[in-house]
């Protein structure tokens, strides 16, 4: 049998999860796949539960933690098929979910499209995903409601099936990023080359609960290494892929964002090990940041006039936890909104 797809499940810590997610990929209707692990040197038994099980797979063990970003990488490198599926080890993939995207990316009124998403079922926030945008702060916006149209402006790394066949070849995820914004960061650069991303609501697939020190859900403690990684990587978003004259024009927006999550740590306790060593950790990576930057506003066909646009502030349930703190993100969304408004009047028309 022919393998038309490469599966690539990125693994860390993840024995909890492994014995439903390979439930649930041999259920598949669709068999056409090559299965690849990457573990990112798991120390809770995940490569013991690899190695005895008996799935058709390939299995490659680092020897410690390089980040998603790097594995991520790292399949695109190892990858023999056109197709491949980025799978988060916390899912279970619904029976159709491969042959779904896969029929979907062959068809030939797609050829604008270079990646393919899939309905996404948060079991762990009761939540349903359908893609997302980008906020013109830097911030992704997710679509808990189906857009009407099939396009969308990004998708999380849950269960994407990228066409390599229509992927710039010098397209790569970021390694300093390690995780989080990784994927915004990617998508991106991906639309601001002028590939497209299309939703396929059909194909379903099931998110659960995260990993520990890296996830946030409702009623758990928040991680300062969650906030290191989401407000350092937002900062170096930001300077990568903005244009001079788009920083400029929001850059009152990007300090009142600062402002926000200041003190945002300061309420969750995250102020010195979140906060504090997110703006250290920015500033030990701004120059090879700007860089990357050069590189990457010579190659750009796409503005963010028509990447970015304004959206309703999301938080994952348990965030915003008081009625205070979701006035000020009504107050803080209404003022954003304000600011894009006078943006398109003046500069965007």
């Amino acid at each position: 049998m022919k393998e038309k797809v490469t599966v690539c499940v990125i693994t860390f810590n993840s024995v909890k999860y492994l014995s439903a997610l390979l439930d649930s990929i041999r259920d598949s209707t669709f068999r056409e796949f090559r299965l690849l692990f990457i573990d990112n040197g798991s120390t809770d038994g995940t490569m013991d539960y690899l190695e005895k099980d008996r799935s058709e797979k390939e299995v490659i063990s680092l020897p410690e933690n390089t980040g998603h970003s790097h594995a991520a990488n790292l399949a695109l490198k190892k990858c023999r098929t056109r197709y491949l599926i980025l799978l988060d080890h916390d899912t279970i993939v619904d029976r159709d979910l491969f042959r779904g995207l896969y029929l979907e990316a062959g068809r030939e009124q797609n050829t604008d499209f270079a990646v393919f998403a899939p309905k996404i079922i948060d079991r762990a926030r009761d939540e349903v995903y359908y893609g997302g945008e980008f906020h013109y702060i830097g911030k992704t916006h997710t679509n808990r409601e189906r857009p009407e149209g099939a396009e969308v402006g990004m998708i999380g790394s849950t269960a994407p099936l990228l066409d390599l066949s229509r992927i710039p070849p010098d397209l790569a995820f970021d390694d300093d990023f390690f995780i989080y914004w990784n994927d915004a960061d990617f998508f991106y650069r991906l639309r601001a080359a002028g590939k497209k991303i299309k939703l396929v609501p059909e194909a379903l697939v099931y998110h659960l609960g995260g990993t520990e020190d890296y996830s946030h859900r409702r009623g758990v403690k928040y991680s300062p290494i969650r906030a290191f990684y989401v407000m350092r990587n937002h900062r170096l978003f930001v300077i990568k892929n903005y244009s001079p004259a788009s920083i400029l024009i929001f850059l009152p927006c990007f300090l009142l964002y600062e402002l926000f999550n200041l003190m945002f740590c300061i309420r969750k306790r995250v102020f010195i090990k979140g906060y504090l060593r997110s703006v250290a950790g920015t500033a030990g990576l701004f120059f090879s940041t700007m860089m990357k930057r050069s590189a990457f506003q010579k190659t750009r066909k796409i503005g963010e006039k028509d990447l970015v646009g304004w959206y309703r502030l999301d938080y994952n349930p348990g965030v915003v936890s008081t009625d205070l703190e979701d006035l000020l993100v009504r107050i803080f969304d209404r003022v954003l909104r304000t600011y894009y408004l006078l943006v398109k009047a003046i500069f965007w028309r």
